[in-house]
């Protein structure tokens, strides 16, 4: 009976990882139209807040990639050496930055040159190196970072009682949250009291609200309840046309992890019967889309001049029918990946 539970809530991971890829995706359909660096053609104020809150309302999605690391990675009794880390974890992450970084820094180097030179070649490992290669990638580095903590992280886990570890993401939430978000009201810019501390409390939280799932002490009303504060703390910010040309929804936002919160538990929730595994299929291939659909998108936008905006369409369905072609030919690519003998493992 346990066993059946346990692949139930494997199941559930699974629906949030996917449908946390499909938010990224659909989040780079509208942020490259929206990007500076793109001025192929023109948008008009209603397409370019219909963009911007498109963007905006998907942030969700990173901070939920890393509450299911810290669920699956933290678990109570778990060890984690820093050598597991470091050879499991960290030397993944830069292989995919060798394997994928370093090619797209050189395509765009070329693509913005115009034509090839051997300097493109050294110039691709130095843009890696100095994160200077496709902003998407910025994750992967995040990545490493957390997995370089895991070994402390989960000490603390392991010893820590459900007091003490509620007493700290109550004091993470408020000093990464609720300060800055303060004085960002007040038209006053503060650096994070604890930088890189949104991470770790996003690390804390999917391992405190999946432990408190799993044994049937969770407060689900609670949950709710900031969920529907944050979707009504948002709203007016996204509505108001004042300031959409900023951004405005940054990962400590409090109303931002609120959501993420609420989604996350609100999957832990869902009865799915993953039996055939397709799913558990799905979920395999999420890294791999993470990282290859700007390629489609770039490729759309850039080389074809195909967007959303081209002629005189309806550009709200089309920019869900791009979001699905998008999505299925990363899915697609991240198939074929997982053919290729020693690929697989990496992506």
């Amino acid at each position: 009976m346990k066993n059946e539970k346990t692949k139930a809530i494997y199941a559930n991971i699974s629906v949030l990882r996917i449908i946390a890829t499909l938010a990224v995706v659909f989040l780079h359909t509208c942020s490259t139209l929206i990007s500076p660096l793109f001025n192929h053609f023109q948008l008009s104020e209603e397409m370019y807040a219909f963009y911007f809150n498109g963007r905006e309302c998907m942030r969700w999605s990173v901070p939920l990639f890393i509450m299911i690391t810290g669920a699956l990675l933290l678990k109570k009794g778990r060890k984690t050496s820093i050598q597991d880390c470091l050879k499991k974890y960290v030397f993944r992450m830069a292989v995919v930055l060798l394997l994928f970084g370093v090619p797209m820094a050189w395509f765009t180097r070329v693509y913005y040159a115009g034509s090839f030179s051997w300097e493109i070649v050294w110039t691709g490992f130095t843009d890696v190196l100095t994160m200077h290669s496709w902003d998407h990638l910025w994750y992967v580095y995040s990545l490493m970072a957390v997995y370089l903590i895991l070994p402390v992280l989960q000490i603390f886990v392991n010893h820590v009682t459900e007091e003490e570890e509620k007493y700290i993401l109550i004091v993470l939430f408020i000093v990464n949250f609720l300060i800055p978000d303060i004085y960002l009201t007040l038209k006053n810019y503060v650096n994070p009291v604890l930088p890189f501390g949104y991470w770790i409390f996003y690390l804390l939280a999917g391992q405190y609200l999946y432990e408190k799932n799993e044994n049937g002490t969770l407060n689900k009303p609670i949950v709710l309840l900031a969920g529907l504060i944050g979707v009504l703390m948002l709203m007016p910010k996204l509505a108001s046309l004042n300031i959409y040309k900023e951004r405005i929804i940054l990962y400590d936002n409090p109303y931002l992890a609120c959501i993420a919160i609420f989604i996350f538990v609100s999957c832990l929730q869902l009865h799915v019967n993953d039996s055939k595994k397709i799913l558990w299929t799905l979920d395999r291939l999420c890294f791999g889309v993470y990282l290859v659909h700007p390629l489609f998108i770039h490729f759309a936008y850039s080389y074809l001049k195909w967007t959303p905006v081209t002629g005189n369409g309806d550009y709200h369905g089309l920019t869900f029918l791009f979001f699905l072609v998008f999505s299925l030919l990363s899915f697609a690519m991240a198939w074929i990946f997982k053919k290729i003998p020693g690929l697989k493992q990496i992506v």
